[in-house]
């Protein structure tokens, strides 16, 4: 149903053609207590709201919200009920309601749980992932096993602050936990449990075919292949940005494939991966790898082919091959780049048995020690992962000294004061 307001005819005055005016888009509302007999102007107060995701979705125009009160929706969402919205700053929004957890879940096992080909759409939850999609359709022999528990195939869309998870996906690979095409941005949100029971290839975190791709300050783990994959067979996916991330336990942390250009991968903590902490294959050329935290891989760095690779800040602690493993690799350029073994990979200009970690047992990674070795990048990127500032930007980033290697400046603790007195008596 349409819920924006035109003043239509076109109104002349003065000799000027006036524009129709367009409101803000209608929002619906959906809650476990609600019912699917009231009507979409009903579903429009939180007091009358639909009682099903898919019955509150056929009232959405473009541009418009549906918001999800708390509970758990056992619903297939995998038959495109979303419209497109109307453009980046008017988009459809599907949220859960501001501090209350909302939990989707499939209910049949079909490949997919939320499939769209709408653009100009975002999903939103929030701190601490109140917004949840639940995956675990067994994929097997003979099935479609090109399935996800969330796909979205077209342009401009935005993940933020979701919570996805595909505990049980068969015995087959190619089931992932996020499916996207270009144009896709996916931020502040927590992918865990990608994997099928008996296969270790193919079941991606996030697996993105498309160009202008970004993937920040994301927490992925457990996932039996990558944690994030740029570009499928002859797809590439050109700009893909991969910043401010923490991986832990994956198959392989950050890989690109099919000759994609323009590739920027940095402030990331890549920990314990099975095979390697960012790999490549068939890069295409402009591949930037800055200001990394890898530890515990096989390979810290690996790149099995392409050109134009440059890898600076990146600190490899305690792979099984430091450095950066490069196999008919053109044009690389790599420099202050920290490695914990010494005569293991290439690019381990910087030597040193413990970078100084505050507690990798604990998984923190920020630095106590080995500062100032880092290569000033500030015309690439002003911030660590914590949003820091490194030295030498622009404002607000105007800071002075040198850069940190890895993910994290190093941030000294205030000192103590030193001039105190005690004041005794009224």
């Amino acid at each position: 149903m349409n819920r924006f307001s035109v003043i239509s005819p076109l109104l002349l005055l003065g000799g000027l053609l006036v524009s129709p005016l367009v409101s803000e888009g209608a929002t619906y509302y959906v809650a476990k207590d609600g019912s699917n007999a009231h009507t979409c102007k009903q579903a429009q107060s939180a007091t009358t709201p639909k009682l099903t995701i898919r019955a509150g979705a056929a009232c959405l125009s473009g541009g418009d919200t549906l918001d999800i009160r708390s509970g758990t929706y056992s619903e297939d969402l995998a038959d495109n009920i979303f419209p497109s919205g109307l453009s980046s700053s008017a988009r459809t929004t599907i949220r859960s309601h501001e501090g209350e957890t909302v939990t989707i879940q499939r209910a049949t096992p079909h490949s997919l749980l939320l499939f769209s080909q709408a653009t100009h759409i975002q999903l939103i939850g929030g701190s601490g992932y109140p917004f949840k999609f639940v995956g675990g359709a067994k994929i097997e022999a003979g099935a479609n096993n090109a399935g996800a528990v969330i796909s979205f195939t077209n342009d401009d869309v935005v993940i933020d602050g979701i919570d996805v998870t595909n505990p049980e996906s068969g015995s087959l690979g190619g089931h992932h936990c996020i499916l996207g095409g270009g144009g896709i941005t996916i931020r502040n949100s927590h992918i865990h449990s990608c994997r099928a029971a008996n296969y270790t290839n193919g079941n991606n975190g996030l697996y993105l075919v498309g160009n202008n791709v970004t993937v920040e300050n994301n927490l992925i783990e457990d996932v039996s292949h990558n944690a994030v994959r740029c570009g499928a067979g002859d797809q590439p996916s050109d700009n893909c940005v991969i910043r401010g991330n923490t991986m832990i336990k994956t198959g392989t942390g950050a890989m690109q494939y099919a000759r994609a250009v323009g590739m920027k991968i940095y402030n990331n903590v890549i920990i314990s991966p099975t095979f390697a902490g960012i790999q490549l294959l068939n890069s295409g050329g402009d591949i930037s790898i800055w200001n990394n935290t890898i530890v515990g891989a096989q390979y810290c760095i690996y790149s099995g082919g392409g050109s134009v690779l440059v890898a600076k800040n990146n600190i490899c602690a305690n792979n099984k091959i430091d450095g950066i493993t490069f196999e008919n690799t053109r044009s690389v350029t790599a420099s202050n780049n920290l490695c914990t073994t010494s005569g293991s990979g290439t690019g381990c200009d910087i030597v040193k048995a413990n970078p100084g970690f505050v507690s990798a047992g604990a998984n923190d990674y920020h630095l106590t020690s080995a500062h100032n070795l880092g290569a000033n990048l500030s015309s690439s990127f002003t911030t660590d992962k914590d949003g820091v500032c490194r030295p030498g930007g622009g404002p607000p980033c105007s800071t002075t000294g040198a850069w940190d290697i890895g993910a994290y400046q190093y941030v000294a603790a205030p000192l103590a004061p030193t001039n105190l007195r005690r004041v005794t008596g009224p």
